[in-house]
């Protein structure tokens, strides 16, 4: 990966065709590989925390396409090594930012939304959260308002 050209988004949303036929992996390091950018997510990297999730998902039985967006996020990496958190001294002091978006029915395979939450404070991310809604929204407004209940949840 040393030699690997870097990419500007640590993944792409492909198009789902229902492949029942995706054959599984062997003699990769898959699980290690998401293992360490799971470590790099929760402490520093949120801008990784969506496409970690998408590829945790396959941890069992990995197919070359799985194989392939780990090595993207990995890419990824690689062109943004110099993307910090920076906290700013004066910058809204005594204000806590929170933020909240959903995507609905982003996992095809469940039909589940997911959630982003990021908190910020002077200026810089304090905390964050990807992860798949609980229950199926029956509408984008639903998935919205699980979100920022998720969000309020977080800044409390």
């Amino acid at each position: 990966m040393s030699d690997c050209n870097p990419v500007t988004t640590p993944i792409e949303r492909d198009p789902y065709f229902g492949k029942a036929d995706i054959k599984t992996i062997e003699n990769v390091p898959y699980r290690e590989a998401v293992g360490a950018l799971a470590y790099l997510m929760v402490g520093t990297r949120p801008d990784i925390a969506y496409a970690v999730g998408v590829v945790s998902r396959k941890l069992e039985s990995p197919s070359k396409e799985d194989w392939l967006r780990v090595k993207r996020i990995l890419r990824y990496i690689k062109g943004t090594r110099c993307y910090l958190i920076k906290y700013k001294a004066g910058h809204l002091p005594g204000v806590l930012e929170g933020f909240s978006d959903a995507d609905h029915g982003g996992d095809h395979d469940t039909g589940r939304s997911t959630t982003g939450v990021t908190c910020r404070y002077s200026g810089g991310v304090i905390s964050w959260i990807s992860q798949r809604q609980a229950s199926v929204a029956i509408s984008t407004t639903e998935a919205e308002l699980v979100a920022a209940s998720e969000g309020a949840r977080e800044l409390v």
